[in-house]
């Protein structure tokens, strides 16, 4: 199914806030209204057809009633409608072809009561979205149209059934026997080998699909699968990259990483160590839960949306491996060090187009025995031959760098500190959208402010903003499971 983009998120949850304003329940009518109102592309459809801000107002005091699901199906609808005309992304054009579709959303009534005809905006979405067939738009993806379906598998039935059966087809050689004996030899293996008396000709299309998917397994280095993007790497090319690792660049393009608020000075260091000659391979160090991984992230959403501005950064290939995924199977002495050098090829093998990202560096590089990794990794950092961002405690950091000047020289530290209460709610402020669309209900504004205060003076044990997102998150599927769709600070004080 198509991913949900940032604009389609950030529209719903602006519609629940609408909606929570007025002090009614968030609908798809409410949707339609931010669509009028910010997106220029749905907004241009409305607008062609009639819809003024201030009749969709007036109708929703008449026609906001509709089923609990329906903004939810509505999302689920237009993602799928986005699959089958060919969109990689769910934008609000495709919400709107999935609101005027149904005729029980409140959205539908509310533009047959403010004068619309959702059956002409309908044809008005097709025509945006390049459609002829209005029926293409809800057809399960990968599903033929019904009029060609019926002639693909009827023609070997056909055939079956008009051939004679199998003892007669055997008489028919004798009279051309007494011509050369070798010569019916040739006909007779297949039909009488076939199995089941079915024709040669239906048995040798099976083949046909594993000769396709086989330029997906093992690809040359010109040639790239047409399922991988293009932040993608090739599965065949670069296996323990692909097994160990999660492509954080991938999954920034794919919309899947909460946007990075309140670290742009860590994220410009981060840059300006990576850019160095020597010495850049920057290490993030600060206690746990206050974002060192969402500062990487940040690194990646960078690389997609403004590579530009990375410099010679700009073509990377941001990749996570954490310290348990490289540790496990390594039982065998020496395995570790062994799977270090697999991936030192696999890096090698990419031109200098991956950069790697350590978390918890420290039980890599900490090891005590034959099997220390911290001689291979130092050799490895000292060459160039394996550029990697670490991230670390400040106890584990003084454990196992400190100590080790040669460590310390290949690695530029960047401490990342707490943020501060009022830079927990602007960081709150910016991913809880997601939130919200997550567990379908809507954030009163107080509720940010009092789960930062809350958890300051009653969690002592965590460290913001991982303690804060942990309230709101579990406050948030509390109310959901209980019916509500607002979460307030009472809810959040509850948990």
């Amino acid at each position: 199914m198509a991913t949900i983009t940032g604009t389609l998120s950030g529209l719903m949850a602006n519609a629940r806030r609408t909606a929570l304003r007025r002090k009614q329940r968030p609908t798809t009518a409410y949707a339609l209204l931010v669509m009028l109102r910010s997106d220029e592309e749905t907004s241009r459809v409305l607008t062609q057809r009639g819809v003024r801000e201030m009749d969709l107002i007036s109708a929703l005091k008449i026609a906001n009633e509709e089923p609990t699901s329906a903004m939810e199906v509505a999302v689920e609808r237009a993602a799928r409608i986005a699959e089958n005309v060919g969109d990689g992304v769910a934008r609000p054009v495709h919400l709107l072809a999935a609101i005027v579709r149904e005729p029980r959303t409140a959205g539908y009534r509310c533009l047959e009561a403010a004068g619309a005809n959702p059956t002409r905006l309908r044809d008005d979405v097709g025509g945006v979205l390049g459609v002829e067939d209005d029926r293409s738009l809800t057809r399960a993806p990968g599903l033929a149209p019904a009029r060609s379906r019926p002639t693909v598998p009827p023609v070997p039935r056909t055939r079956a059934r008009r051939e004679e059966p199998p003892k007669n087809r055997r008489k028919a050689p004798p009279p051309r026997k007494p011509e050369d004996d070798s010569i019916p030899e040739t006909p007779l293996r297949p039909v009488a080998r076939s199995g089941n008396g079915k024709p040669p000709e239906t048995r040798a299309p099976r083949k046909r699909p594993s000769a396709a998917r086989r330029p997906s397994i093992t690809t040359t280095e010109n040639e790239k699968p047409a399922d991988i993007g293009p932040y993608d790497l090739d599965p065949g090319r670069f296996p323990l990259l692909c097994r160990l690792g999660r492509n954080l660049t991938a999954a920034a393009a794919r919309g899947e990483i909460d946007p990075v608020i309140g670290r742009a000075h860590e994220l410009d260091r981060l840059l300006d160590v990576l850019g160095r000659r020597r010495a850049n391979n920057p290490v993030l160090v600060g206690p746990p839960g206050v974002g060192k991984t969402a500062i990487v992230e940040g690194l990646a959403l960078r690389l997609v949306k403004d590579g530009s501005s990375c410099g010679r950064l700009a073509d990377r290939v941001l990749i996570e491996i954490s310290a348990g995924a490289l540790v496990s199977g390594t039982g065998v002495r020496g395995a570790l060090a062994e799977k270090l050098r697999l991936l030192q090829k696999e890096v090698d093998k990419a031109g200098n187009k991956v950069l790697l990202f350590l978390d918890e560096i420290h039980a890599i590089v900490g090891g005590e025995g034959p099997d220390d990794l911290a001689n291979e990794l130092k050799a490895s950092l000292a060459r160039g031959a394996l550029p990697c961002i670490g991230a670390t405690t400040d106890a584990e950091y003084r454990r196992h760098f400190e100590k080790d000047a040669a460590l310390v020289r290949r690695f530029s530290r960047i401490d990342v500190g707490e943020p501060t209460p009022s830079e927990a709610v602007e960081i709150l402020r910016g991913i809880v959208p997601k939130y919200e669309l997550h567990h379908a209900v809507v954030y009163d504004p107080r509720a940010l402010e009092a789960a930062v205060e809350l958890t300051v003076r009653f969690v002592t044990e965590g460290f913001l903003p991982d303690k804060a997102i942990a309230a709101l998150d579990l406050a948030a599927a509390r109310v959901r499971r209980r019916g509500g769709s607002v979460v307030e600070p009472a809810s959040v004080a509850r948990v």
